[in-house]
């Protein structure tokens, strides 16, 4: 390779032709194989994962291998990673970070020739043909491009105007029939090409609700179906690896990146997390050693951020705690997604038990790898966090003079079990300590080094497809943004939508019954220019930079729906004049539409709090539009749950949240979290009566921030009691007084984990048991004791209000023991064991059956005098249990008595 042969000038303006599948043969890089099998052996497609693996692996120079655990952000140009790469090889690029020069910017088939370039030339002129892995964001969309918003460029908006609808060759045609208007504009005749259809703008990922909003759903089916439709967008985008999916486990709302999390309740956490890495695995379940089912539809899971992320109220905050809570609750769902098939994870930010993640071999190696059976999973990095142990005074930057300052650092996490760094900032610094034997060699204390990592991370590669189909096929891009993807976003939406209340009821609303609606409040709809706050507040973060036409506001979906000026929309309220103009606006209305929540900038990445109130004067907004007497829906477009004044000395009616039942004329609350480009849509047609909102509330919601990491969550409520003395003790004539708060606050969440109201009534008739579970013990771990077998809920459900459309209703199975603890060991009062998401017709009862599985009762038993890193087993404890038929964790109709024996 010459570091002076530009791929992307070799490339020029070719990459405007119509068939692009031919850019790269015309631009000097042929689609060809790299070598023949016979050549080079790991080349055999037939060989088993682990044999090409063992077969590459020993050929590889010290400098190979290294450079296999280097994730370049490669912010730079193509050319310069070519430069320092060219000839070994380097592990994985971030795809959105792909750079390209001004010729190429903006065009989805150039930057995915561009893409194919750097593969090809990688493969052809490394020693061992070893193609490089593209990693791209699979959040809650593909994520190709960063650096911004798509606005429409002057030319673009020229065509547009000129040629309206029309794209691709038809386009071309009648722009130069209008030359005349839109040369201007467009001067070059690859501007033209870009507004026809041509620009990345034009392709532009689907826009998924964020899994806060997945979560809500609890719809096993829904995750795992928008998990397949990102992946594919991500393999057409130019990916093979995925950042996701996310499995903390959300109990502190303080922390901006809640909105990223399925939710509060491990269980609820693994069951989605599971459908999501099925979703991306396309079925799959045999793990790093097996190879993907078709490359053109699934991508590796990076699963993030292990462990314990989340805990506390901002990001990196340290997660102290007992052992038991750490395995009961923030790592069971990495257990269930590394039995599901996982295949990778990121390490997290922050300390657990005083050890960072990112250099804690218990956490990753005797933990996730040999616990838990990942050996062979890939862990990477996040974003420069091996430098972070410095920070951290965890590593000694000047530990070994003469080497780079990460050397500690690097061989710290190296040791303790990290194969790639994100942003390569470090792990460099291995080849020059590794030289000067300052590298230790695996032993059985540390059997993580270089060469285990790089078979980790080659052990990906092959497994994904990269050496037997290196290029992406620039016809797999008609997949991202689909017809079925748009609409598979939209009933997500709907299915996450969760009605809190329905005082009144003042939903749903009929067409006939409206002549005026006030959409008001500071995410209603767009008064700036595009991307506006509404916008940006629907689709949170990690999502592939979109065109402000994308993403539908809640005003411009009802105004589509509505008749001609029967909409008053009102934006502009973070002023006491634009409260004013949104009560004027509710005093002439038949329905007060009020959107508030969070900004894009008041939650996210980064982005904590210290109250959970809603941000700036939107309470003071609320307060006067229900104080006109219309009937008012609240539209919560959030990340993490809001409080209405939730102090008791709040000045918003009185505090304690009494906001939520001011109003004469009703009020009913909608959160729809963050929603993505179809959130819009969703809201309206939930309003109008044409869907149901379908979602449960998948996290406790708190009265105020004092209720945060409180008893009133089912994971911090231990069987401990109610405190009820005069139950406790009635010889010693102690009154009957339940524990209470002083400040006369109940103890019980604001809204119940699992709460959620529909049109529909849905009432539970009946509630039978079948099956019947052992507890007995774990092969190959004597002495431990977990279930066998399985019981099934049988639900008699009924829609008493006989509702059209009809909807759907979760039964949630919670279990609570009742024998006492064999182990001597406190165990969780109450727990989430089985549901089942299940559409109910208006005119019959359905009857829904929920397996609760063996091992959902039982818990991890923890010896304090045993060593840290000695397996903790899982145990399910013979005797008595309660099995509740639950519509929330508050509101459980039916309860069975069962023995485990």
């Amino acid at each position: 390779f010459s570091p002076t042969d530009n791929i992307l000038e070799r490339c020029g303006h070719v990459v405007s032709m119509p068939r692009v599948a031919v850019l790269l043969t015309l631009c000097g890089f042929p689609l060809g194989a790299s070598s023949a099998a016979d050549e080079r052996p790991w080349m055999d497609p037939t060989k088993t994962v682990d044999e090409r693996v063992a077969l590459l692996l020993p050929q590889l120079s010290l400098e190979e291998k290294v450079n296999q655990l280097l994730h370049v952000w490669a912010t730079q140009h193509t050319d310069d990673v070519l430069r320092t790469y060219g000839n070994t090889s380097v592990g994985a690029m971030y795809l959105a970070n792909l750079a390209s020069n001004t010729t190429c910017d903006g065009y989805p088939q150039c930057r995915l020739a561009a893409r194919n370039a750097l593969q090809r030339a990688l493969v052809t002129n490394s020693t061992h043909g070893i193609p490089i892995s593209f990693v791209s964001e699979s959040l809650h969309s593909p994520m190709f491009r960063d650096g911004g918003w798509m606005v429409p460029s002057p030319c673009a908006k020229a065509v547009a105007a000129a040629c309206p609808g029309l794209k691709g060759a038809a386009c071309r045609t009648c722009a130069a029939k209008h030359s005349t208007t839109i040369v201007p504009e467009c001067p070059t005749p690859g501007q033209i090409n870009a507004a026809c259809g041509d620009s990345i703008g034009e392709i532009l990922g689907t826009i998924f609700p964020m899994p806060a909003g997945q979560g809500a759903s609890w719809n096993r089916s829904l995750v795992q179906s928008i998990a397949v439709a990102i992946a594919t967008e991500v393999r057409a985008s130019g990916a093979d690896r995925g950042f996701s999916p996310e499995l903390q486990v959300a109990t502190d709302p303080r922390f901006g990146r809640t909105q990223e999390n399925f939710g509060g309740d491990p269980f609820l956490v693994s069951e989605l997390g599971v459908a999501a890495t099925l979703g991306l695995h396309g079925g799959d379940t045999s793990g790093p050693s097996g190879y993907l089912p078709n490359y053109n539809t699934t991508i590796t899971s990076e699963a993030k951020h292990y462990a314990a992320y989340g805990y506390g109220d901002v990001d990196g905050a340290p997660a102290d705690m007992s052992i038991p809570t750490l395995y009961d609750v923030y790592l069971r769902p990495w257990k269930a997604y590394i039995e599901a098939g996982g295949r990778g994870a990121m390490a997290a930010h922050n300390s657990v038990n005083g050890r960072p993640c990112h250099s804690s071999k218990w956490l990753l190696t005797n933990v996730f790898r040999e616990e838990f059976g990942c050996a062979k999973c890939l862990i990477g990095t996040d974003f420069r966090d091996i430098q972070l142990l410095s920070n951290m005074n965890t590593a000694n930057t000047s530990r070994y003079p003469g080497l780079p300052p990460d050397t500690d650092a690097s061989i710290q996490a190296l040791a303790a079990g990290v194969d790639q760094d994100l942003g390569a900032y470090s792990f460099g610094s291995l080849l020059p300590a590794s030289a000067a034997g300052l590298v230790p060699p695996p032993s059985a204390t540390t059997p993580h080094g270089i060469d285990e990592a790089a078979a980790n991370v080659l052990r990906a590669k092959f497994a994904s497809g990269l050496f037997d189909n290196p290029y992406t096929d620039p016809s797999l891009l008609d997949a991202i943004d689909s017809a079925s993807h748009k609409a598979l976003a939209r009933e997500a939406a709907i299915d996450g939508a969760t009605l809190l209340q329905n005082l009144g009821p003042v939903l749903p609303k009929s067409l006939s019954s409206l002549s005026k609606v006030a959409v008001v409040g500071p995410l209603a709809d767009c008064a700036d220019p595009e991307p506006c706050a509404a916008q940006k507040a629907m689709v949170g973060g990690y999502f592939n930079n979109p065109t402000p036409d994308q993403i539908v506001t809640v005003a411009a979906a009802l105004r589509k729906r509505l008749p001609q000026n029967a909409l008053d929309v009102v934006t502009g309220t973070g002023t006491s004049d634009g409260v004013a103009a949104a009560t004027a606006a509710a005093k002439g209305a038949d329905l007060a539409v009020v959107v508030v929540g969070d900004t894009a900038d008041s939650c996210g990445e980064s982005d904590d709090r210290m109250e959970l109130d809603l941000i700036g004067n939107q309470l003071d907004l609320l307060a006067a539009v229900l104080a006109t007497g219309t009937p008012t829906v609240t539209v919560l477009i959030h990340g993490r749950p809001a409080t209405f004044g939730g102090s008791p000395n709040a000045r918003w009616a009185g505090g304690s949240n009494q906001l939520l039942g001011v109003g004469t004329g009703g009020h009913a609350v909608l959160s729809v979290w963050r929603p993505g480009q179809e959130g819009g849509e969703a809201v309206a047609d939930i309003v109008l009566g044409v869907a149901q909102p379908g979602g449960r509330l998948a996290q406790p919601w708190p009265r105020s921030v004092g209720y945060v990491h409180s008893r009133v969550a089912p994971w911090w409520n231990l069987h401990q009691g109610d405190y009820d003395w005069g139950n406790m003790f009635p010889e010693a004539g102690v009154p009957d007084k339940p524990w209470a708060l002083a400040d006369g606050e109940p103890w019980s969440p604001l809204f119940c984990f699992g709460h959620g109201l529909s049109y529909s009534n849905y009432s539970f008739k009946s509630m039978t048991v079948s099956g019947s579970i052992r507890a007995g013990p774990i092969p190959g771990k004597p002495g431990s004791a977990s279930g066998s077998g399985s019981l099934t809920v049988s639900v008699e459900v009924e829609d008493l209000a006989h509702v059209q459309p009809e909807g759907a209703t979760v039964v949630q199975v919670y279990a609570a023991p009742l024998s006492a603890s064999r182990t001597g060991q406190v165990r969780y009062k109450k727990t989430l064991v089985g549901f089942t998401k299940t559409r109910v017709p208006t005119t019959s009862t359905v009857t829904v059956t929920v397996e609760v599985r063996a091992d959902e009762l039982g818990y991890t038993v923890y010896d304090p005098m045993a060593p840290v890193t000695e397996n903790h087993p899982w145990v399910v404890e013979s005797g008595e249990y309660r099995l509740l038929a639950c519509r929330s964790e508050c509101d459980c109709p039916f309860n069975v008595t069962v023995t485990v024996s």
